[in-house]
């Protein structure tokens, strides 16, 4: 039961050598599948059975010297099969057999299947009985029969031949006999019996002879008549037809021959291969034959036939030319360039013109397939006319191109055809695609049926667009063919929850198809796509003072599609810009740190937890339901702002006077560029004393704000306080700015008292703050008699004044008034006293004095001693103070008083006068002639100059005037 359960679907029995495998194992199988074995098939379904096997045949040699034995043992054995050729089991016990090898018998059925008047074709069977041993060759013999002739009075055989074919030729056999034929074989046993005869076979009739060369009745330009004779010997086979051969010698004429009547002289050529055709008038000896050419010359045959065929060829008749007429066809026509429905064709000049020049050309185009297309014909003029275009064709199609030659007499005969297909053209619109795989916008997999149609060319590639509504761009696919391999493509990734329509167009070398049927997907929902910006500064908004040394409000933009489902969060990575440069930025990296962020629809958030003045690189990542978007590029290193600066070192009193006091300082420790300094000025009062800590406790100090006093602001390590009280103590503290902010307060300097000597600044700014705050009006308050120059009187009497008496000297005034006379008049005039109590000149060009040079050091306290020590909130200084004070302090060319006199031109003087006359200055003391020296130009162009710089002044004094005491009004001008 258990063999029977492995018969397989076809079972056989077959003979196995006896010396063969006897393994039933995978070994034995795969040897017995070697030996090709043939046997007999079982029904799997019957329980018992009988099968007929022929005798098995060794194809190697055996035995000793190479040969087979006679005698062979064999054994038969049920094989289990599922083709009935290869073994899968064996499923018996061998049966032993044996066969002995003897010689065979006889083919049967000897025909003849083809007979002429000198040879016969036999065809036999093979023979069933080989013994055990293949036949090695079968020997034909062919013998003369007579009447009444049996097998054993044949004879010898008047043909023989060995073959190892079942069939063969005899040749050559008496024509008009009757033959009998017999077959023989052999193998390694030896050689068989004869066959049988054959059934007695009648050769054919002998040919009939060669006819009489045949003589030219007549000619035209495409037919010549002809005869000859013929004379059938007695008893011999009736003529059945006549054919002719015609062997024609072309003239290469290589241009127009002269034309007459009757045709041109024929020039001798070279002969080409003749041709037979058939005589249709039967059996009479002439004839008219047709399909000539015109002015050619002509050789004739001809020949009789019989029922054994067509005879020997009789001599060759006179050459014979034919009267001129249409010219010879062309040469085929040859493809120059090939378009897609156009054919630029080529062709030879017609070796023979028909005795007259040629005056044009008919080209004709014909499709291959019947019934598709018409056929298209082009006339072109002129001899030379080749190459020449012919369109109007189909593209990728088959034509049959043929051309004929025109002359006075008309059209010759088209050439012969040449096929020729045209360009190819694009394909066939593809088949509707068709999803292959689920509708995930990550992998969208398509597939398609290869075109029917591709145009001549095969197809290079395919295209594919997934177009999805505006104004998302479309995705184009260019995907290469793969030989063997079925149209199909997995799309790049797509946008989710999109609604695309998909085509496919395909392309060869002639261009691109028309897209197929589209085929709409609605994508589902994805991940959102990434971020394109990294992170950046947040500068506006409620997290853009959140900026500190440890902290960075950073802002992003948001993924430009949200992938059909609502971004839930971002996820901002941050790492430092030193390991960004090591590489750690491009993956997951021990350095690497996360910040979780939710949703937010300003897209900003701040990263805390970093290290002041240290450079950070940022990204950022979305996520929906989906899951995670991929990471943003990595922005440029962004960095945190350093810390405040350390604590200045307490100031230091350098020089003190009644009014104004210099410190200095140590500055700080400071990661970061520092801006600015601020000092502050208060009196030492005993209970702010005890209040203040110690210069011990510096520490403690910084967080102890500054109680009431005044504070000024500079850009460097010194700074001169001004406004103060005479012989009053005074302490200062002060404190640095960076990007950061405010560093704390340093402890409070040593109480420094002020002196009771007023410096000559201090008096400039006394008397200028206590009369109108102008150099003019200051003026006109000394000048009491109002006659335009300040005597020594008074000058010492303007400050006999309440605020004034105690605090200035006698002497001091005095040595004040003799500083600023310089020529010794015992009066100073306008441009002394303005010498007097200002450091700046205007105008310097119309000046004899020098201009005092500032260098950058100077211009910063004289800045900030114009601005009260105070930045204005549009720069660190107003601007037009700035440009006035660098304008003022900057030395320029000197002016003798003759150029200054030449500078100033007839219409400059005209000008001023009438300006003057127009309207009265207020900071000018005087208007009281009106002839005008040059020293009253100098005046008056230096008060314009002053002007402009005073009220820069102002406006940057504008600030302070709130804290300080407003000035006393400045006294009437005196009338002149």
């Amino acid at each position: 039961p258990a063999r029977r359960l492995q018969l397989g679907a076809r079972p056989f029995v077959a003979a196995v050598p006896c010396d063969g495998p006897d393994d039933t194992g995978d070994e034995g199988l795969d040897q017995l599948q070697g030996l090709g074995l043939r046997g007999a098939p079982v029904d799997p379904s019957a329980p018992t059975g009988a099968v007929t096997l022929r005798a098995p045949e060794l194809q190697d040699g055996g035995g000793d010297g190479g040969e087979e034995p006679l005698v062979r043992h064999w054994q038969l054995r049920l094989f289990g099969s599922e083709d009935g050729i290869d073994p899968t089991a064996v499923l018996s016990w061998p049966l032993p057999i044996q066969v002995t090898t003897f010689a065979p018998d006889a083919p049967a059925t000897v025909r003849v299947v083809d007979l002429s008047h000198e040879s016969a074709t036999l065809e036999w069977c093979e023979t069933m009985a080989t013994a055990g041993a293949p036949v090695l060759w079968y020997e034909a013999a062919v013998f003369e029969w007579a009447e009444k002739t049996d097998a054993s009075e044949l004879g010898a055989a008047g043909w023989t031949e060995s073959t190892t074919e079942l069939g063969c030729r005899a040749y050559p056999l008496q024509p008009s006999c009757f033959y009998v034929a017999r077959v023989r074989c052999a193998n390694r046993a030896g050689v068989g019996p004869w066959s049988s005869i054959s059934a007695p076979f009648l050769t054919l009739p002998p040919l009939p002879a060669a006819p009489a060369p045949p003589r030219v009745e007549s000619r035209r330009s495409t037919e010549v008549h002809v005869t000859w004779s013929f004379d059938l010997d007695e008893g011999a086979e009736p003529v059945t037809g006549y054919s002719a051969q015609i062997q024609p010698e072309i003239l290469p004429v290589a241009g127009p021959l002269a034309q007459s009547e009757e045709g041109a002289s024929p020039v001798e050529g070279s002969p080409v291969d003749p041709y037979v055709q058939t005589l249709e008038e039967g059996l009479a000896r002439n004839a008219c034959i047709s399909g000539l050419r015109a002015n050619s010359r002509y050789f004739f045959r001809v020949r009789a036939h019989n029922v054994s065929g067509p005879g020997p060829w009789s001599g060759a008749s006179e050459a014979v030319c034919t009267i001129p007429g249409p010219p010879h066809p062309p040469s085929p026509p040859t493809a120059v360039q090939l378009a897609a429905d156009a054919v630029e064709l080529a062709w030879g000049y017609p070796v023979n013109n028909g005795g007259s020049c040629i005056s044009g050309y008919t080209l004709r185009a014909v499709p291959v397939a019947a019934g598709m297309l018409s056929g298209v014909e082009l006339t072109v003029d002129g001899a030379q006319a080749s190459p020449a275009w012919l369109r109007g064709l189909r593209g990728n199609t088959w034509y049959s191109f043929s051309v004929a030659a025109r002359n006075s007499m008309g059209f010759g005969g088209h050439s012969h055809s040449a096929l020729i297909k045209t360009a190819a053209i694009a394909p066939a619109a593809p088949s509707v695609p068709r999803l292959a795989a689920g509708t995930a916008a990550e992998a969208l997999q398509l597939a398609w049926e290869p075109v029917m149609q591709d145009g001549g060319d095969a197809v290079k590639r395919w295209i594919i667009v997934a177009t999805p509504p505006l104004p998302h761009p479309a995705v184009t696919m260019s995907l290469d063919v793969v030989l063997g391999a079925p149209p199909g493509a997995m799309l790049p990734p797509l946008l989710g929850a999109m609604e695309y329509t998909l085509t496919i167009s395909a392309e060869n070398c002639a261009g691109l198809s028309p897209p197929s049927k589209p085929l709409v997907v609605v994508t589902l929902a994805t991940v959102p796509t990434t971020p394109l910006a990294p992170p950046r500064l947040c500068k506006e908004g409620r997290h853009a003072a959140t900026t500190s040394p440890t902290a960075l409000a950073l802002h992003w933009d948001p993924p430009a599609l949200d992938g059909g489902r609502r971004v839930v969060g971002y996820e901002v990575l941050v790492v430092g810009a030193a390991q960004f440069e090591q590489g750690a930025g491009e993956g997951a990296d021990p350095g690497l740190r996360q910040e979780q962020i939710l949703a937010d629809t300003s897209c900003t958030a701040v990263v805390g937890n970093l290290q002041p003045a240290t450079a950070y690189c940022f990204a950022v990542r979305a996520q929906n339901e989906r899951g995670w978007s991929g990471c943003s590029k990595w922005s440029g290193p962004i960095r945190t702002d350093p810390p405040p600066p350390g604590m200045p070192s307490s100031p230091r009193p350098i020089d003190c006077t009644a009014r104004s006091a210099a410190v200095e300082w140590e500055p700080p420790v400071c990661m970061g560029p520092l801006l600015e300094y601020e000092v502050w000025c208060g009196l030492s009062l005993a209970s702010e004393h005890r209040a203040s800590p110690s210069a011990a406790g510096a520490t403690a100090a910084g967080a102890v704000l500054p109680g009431a006093g005044r504070r000024h602001r500079t850009q460097r390590e010194a700074l001169r306080i001004t406004g103060l009280m005479p012989n009053s103590p005074y302490i200062f503290r002060v404190r640095a700015r960076n990007g950061s902010g405010w560093s704390q307060w340093s402890p409070p300097s040593d109480a420094w008292s002020t002196s009771d000597v007023y410096s000559a600044d201090d008096i400039r700014s006394a008397v200028l703050r206590r009369f109108g705050g102008t150099v003019g009006s200051a003026f006109r308050a000394f000048d009491r008699n109002g006659d335009g120059a300040v005597s020594l009187e008074e000058f010492i009497a303007a400050f006999e004044d309440a605020r004034m008496t105690a605090s200035i000297p006698v002497d001091q005034r005095v040595e004040l008034f003799q500083a600023a006379d310089e020529l010794n008049a015992g009066k100073l005039g306008y441009r002394e006293f303005t010498q007097c109590f200002t450091r700046y000149k205007a105008t310097p060009g119309l000046m004899r004095q020098l201009m005092p040079e500032l260098n950058s050091s100077g211009r910063q306290e004289l800045l900030e001693t114009i601005s009260g020590h105070r930045r204005s909130t549009s720069g660190p200084y107003d601007q037009r103070v700035a440009r006035s004070v660098e304008r003022l302090t900057t030395p320029r060319p000197r002016m003798s008083r003759a150029q200054s006199e030449r500078r100033l031109q007839p219409h400059h003087l005209i000008r001023i006068e009438e300006e003057k006359g127009s309207q009265t200055s207020a900071s000018f003391p005087y208007h009281h002639r009106r002839d005008w020296s040059v020293d009253d130009c100098s005046e008056l162009m230096s008060e314009r100059s002053f002007q402009s710089a005073e009220v820069s002044v102002a406006t940057a004094r504008s600030g302070r005037r709130s804290t300080s005491s407003p000035p006393a009004a400045a006294p009437s001008a005196p009338q002149a």
